[in-house]
């Protein structure tokens, strides 16, 4: 069985954003899973944010930089667009450059430079916005049901099904590529409940069978989505499964659109109902597989909310229940969530009213 790494440690920032942006943390799949002591409450310290007078190298020409901060605060768009046009140079800066994403830093627009580790030299202004540095770690998919424990039944692993999602025509699962198939199982393959490494690896209840699933590219092009679903059997009796990984609470069928300083929440199979904030959109990263390096863009980071087995949760807003992102990935310091409306998209099925 392959191991997965489990999320623990997050560094205290040496700064803090102005919309309480922290150091973010995924979850996902696994083929074996440590008991989990760690109360929840202690997945969400603040991000490690570097100074940004330890930002002094040049990205630009120097003529191209801009001093001191803006007069006014300005719309987060700004950021985006900015770390649009230089991501790719951001990326060749230095190896331990991960990604990119937006936020705001002391009320403004910022860019930021997501990092392996502390990275001296990163540019302190890019397109005349002002960057700062976030370390978040090596970033790692993961996998488990509505909160409850699943996965291919061609594999010993286990993850979460998110959410019970319609196409308008029949019900089904929602989860990661990584949970309901891995490159294992093709459409037609049985789920089961729980995940077989939740049961010895060996057999368990079947829940559903593998329809529609978006495969990861580890060829170095964009990834948008890791998502799957699973057309849950006629005469199958989901309430008792909904409500044991609800918590007390059901998806809302109308989505919201992501936004920094969004507080949200998540119900997964190894934690458990835990709280977050959303920190940084438009996240480029990539993440690691058992099948290789996998880069996506447009993803959300999140702070800490999970653990190992986590992957596959829907996180929606703490208030209203409004799905915001499809959890797929972590490291020690992040959560990484896909926007709900790609997942949509991508999958042909949303959560109902």
């Amino acid at each position: 069985m392959r191991p997965r790494a489990s999320l623990a440690t997050v560094h205290r920032p040496a700064l803090a954003l102005a919309a309480a942006l922290v150091v973010l943390a995924g979850c996902g799949r696994l083929t074996t899973e440590p008991s989990i002591s760690t109360p929840a409450a202690s997945l969400a310290e603040p991000m490690r944010l570097a100074r940004s007078g330890e930002t002094t190298a040049t990205l630009l020409r120097c003529t191209d930089l801009v001093a001191g901060a803006e007069s006014a605060p300005e719309s987060l768009a700004v950021a985006v667009a900015a770390q649009d046009e230089v991501q790719g140079e951001l990326l060749r800066l230095h190896p331990d450059v991960v990604g990119s994403g937006a936020s705001t830093f002391h009320g403004r627009p910022v860019i930021v430079v997501l990092t392996r580790r502390e990275v001296a030299g990163l540019p302190a202004r890019a397109r005349g916005r002002a960057c700062v540095q976030m370390v978040v770690g090596d970033v790692r998919a993961q996998s488990y049901y509505c909160g409850t424990s699943t996965g291919t039944s061609k594999e010993c692993n286990a993850g979460t099904l998110g959410a019970i999602v319609t196409d308008g025509v029949r019900n089904y699962w929602l989860s990661n590529w990584h949970v309901f198939s891995d490159g294992l199982a093709t459409a037609g393959t049985t789920v089961v409940s729980p995940g077989r490494a939740d049961a010895g690896c060996g057999a368990s209840t079947v829940v559903g069978t593998l329809s529609r699933y978006v495969t990861p590219r580890f060829d170095g092009s964009a990834n948008t989505v890791d998502a799957a679903i699973a057309a849950i059997p006629a005469g199958l009796s989901v309430s008792a499964v909904e409500a044991a990984g609800s918590m007390g609470y059901k998806p809302s069928g109308t989505s919201v659109n992501p936004s920094v300083g969004l507080e949200v929440k998540k119900v997964g199979r190894a934690t458990g109902l835990t709280y977050g904030t959303l920190s940084v959109v438009n996240a480029t990263t990539t993440v690691q597989y058992a099948s290789g390096k996998a880069y996506f863009t447009g993803q959300l980071f999140f702070t800490p909310m999970c653990k190992a087995g986590d992957s596959g949760s829907l996180i929606v807003t703490q208030s209203g229940n409004n799905p915001v992102a499809l959890l797929f990935a972590a490291s020690t310091y992040v959560t990484v969530g896909t926007p709900i409306a790609k997942v949509y998209a991508a999958i042909g099925a949303h959560v109902a009213n």
